[in-house]
């Protein structure tokens, strides 16, 4: 994994071009400044600024990029998954990958699974919010991208 999360760092957005060229001429990219997260623990950092580039369509998306995490340290991110249920407008699933940065792990690279939830309430603009279930490191994240298109 810590290879994975190497290549991202040295090779910058390189990565996150060639996740763009995958893309179908349906699906649609979007550009994100980073996550606000709510916590279990108030000692965390709630605004975490950077840049993230997703790749979706209706039934899944692709997320790479790199923000500012809840320990103040920076963190790198390539996660995929798929969200196959629909409630109305809003799309439910599940997205697993891997990050780095943590302190809890001096930093190394490792496997995440979250709770999604997609909406789009406007053209050009998705909302996302992230659930981390984890006893003790429970965490709720908040993401805004602006669709290109």
């Amino acid at each position: 994994m810590d290879a994975i999360l190497t290549l991202l760092r040295t090779t910058g957005f390189a990565v996150l071009a060639m996740l763009a060229c995958v893309v179908r001429a349906d699906d649609q990219v979007g550009v994100s400044p980073g996550l606000l997260s709510l916590h279990a623990r108030s000692h965390f950092n709630a605004s975490n600024g950077g840049l993230l580039i997703e790749a979706m369509h209706d039934d899944w998306i692709a997320i790479a990029g790199t923000y500012r995490n809840s320990d103040y340290r920076t963190t790198h991110v390539v996660m995929a998954g798929a969200t196959p249920w629909h409630v109305g407008p809003v799309a439910l699933g599940g997205v697993g990958g891997v990050l780095d940065g943590m302190k809890r792990n001096d930093g190394h690279a490792i496997p995440v699974g979250f709770l999604v939830a997609r909406w789009r309430p406007v053209n050009h603009v998705e909302l996302s919010t992230l659930v981390l279930p984890v006893p003790n490191a429970a965490c709720v994240a908040f993401s805004i991208a602006v669709l290109i298109p």
